[in-house]
């Protein structure tokens, strides 16, 4: 039997910023409203 290693890569902060969009966007929040909750810089 062979042993496989799983590693994890470490979590960024941009990760868990796309995380928290999708997750509101999913929740059926307003797609501007979770750009500004985000930090998005350009909101047209």
């Amino acid at each position: 039997m062979s042993t496989i290693a799983l590693t994890a890569s470490p979590v960024r902060f941009h990760d868990l910023r796309h995380t928290f969009a999708t997750m509101n966007l999913i929740a059926g929040e307003h797609h501007m409203r979770v750009a500004k909750f985000s930090g998005t810089a350009c909101l047209y």
